[in-house]
Formats: structure tokens, sequence, C-alpha cells
């Protein structure tokens, strides 16, 4: 029996603090690393593809949809945990979201660097200090617009809503996010558009 989608929506979500990203390479072009101690020059020597021809940000759909389940950390509805609903029951429908600038274009390393986007710091690499550059893209400079389709019949257009109100300012997207290992107030965001489709 295949699952039924109860509704479809469309997600926009506009930062308020700075998001901080690492470069995301799709799994078939991932490379094994081997001993490197200066992490700097990642960005502009290792070109971000996502399709051929194309050099733009993106978040790949799993990143939003683990910002969504730490926020639903100890709800319920009704009966219900919402962590056993939300996993299976809310799915982003692109693989990659890009990154959208505050003029709603997608965001090109090239982008990176007319704007000065990078912030580099020292981090720990095993058990190496080294130089590691990043993407830094200013509050309220950078927003995402998805689709999203709602399997479980529980969770109501108001509840993912709030869901995704709730893990803009708990969870957030990127590096030293309020909910990643390393604690920060990057990446966090506001609901700008719920739209039902």
């Amino acid at each position: 029996m295949a699952r039924e989608i109860q509704y479809e929506a469309k997600v926009s979500l506009k930062g308020i603090s700075n998001l901080l990203i690492q470069k995301y390479v799709p799994q078939e072009e991932a490379q094994v690393r081997t001993a490197v101690t200066d992490y700097s020059q990642e960005w502009k020597t290792a070109v971000h593809l996502n399709f051929p021809g194309n050099e733009y940000l993106v978040f790949p759909d799993v990143n939003i949809e683990m910002t969504i389940r730490q926020a639903a950390k100890g709800k319920k509805v009704g009966k219900n945990f919402m962590t056993k609903m939300v996993p299976t029951g809310i799915v982003v429908q692109d693989s990659e979201v890009p990154i959208l600038d505050s003029n709603g274009n997608k965001i090109t390393v090239d982008n990176l660097d007319e704007r000065g986007w990078y912030f580099t710091c020292p981090v720990v690499i095993g058990k190496s200090r080294v130089m590691k550059t990043r993407a830094k893209i200013p509050a309220r400079e950078w927003n995402l617009t998805f689709n999203i389709e709602v399997y479980n019949p529980l969770l109501t257009p108001k509840i993912v809503k709030d869901l995704f109100e709730e893990s803009g300012y708990c969870s957030g997207l990127g590096v030293w996010r309020p909910s990643s290992p390393s604690p920060g107030k990057n990446g966090q965001f506001e609901v700008e558009g719920f739209e039902l489709l």
C-alpha cells in the first residue's frame, strides 16, 4: 500500500543570523582526504559543483529535515511522540535546496569571492590545529524556498509551521548553529512563508 500525501506546502525561510557553512560535496564527488594542514583555500580551489556548469551553494534535504527533527524532540500530538512521526511524516521534495541571496538569486562561489563572504579560523582536525575557511553569509542576506510533502495526518499545517518556526531559533542550519555539537548562534532563521499547494 502506497503512502498517501496529506498535503504539500511551499516553505520560505529568511536568515536572521549569519550562515556559516562548509563546502558541501555531493557523495559521488567526495574523495578520501590525505594529510593536509591548510584548508583555507578549500572554497576557491575545490569548486562546489552540483550540476555540470553550475557553481551555486545548496543545503541537502537531510539538513533541513534534521533541523525539524531537532525541534520535534519532547513534543507530542495526543499520545504520539513527534520524534516518531516527523522523520517519515515530513519530506523535503528536492534533494538539494539552493541558498538564495536577499534578491532571490542563487548564491554562487563567485558571489562569495565578490562579496568577501568567507570566514577563516583555526579548527582541530584529527589531532592537528589547522586554518579552515568557510562561507559566511551575513544575516538577512540568505534565504531558502522549497516544497515539502506531509504524509502523517496528525501533522497539521499549523503543527508543521510551528516546527519550522521553533527550529529556526533552537536548531538552525550550518556550522555553529544552536543544535550543533559546538553550539553557536549562526544559521538561525524565521519562517517568511508557509503556503499550502
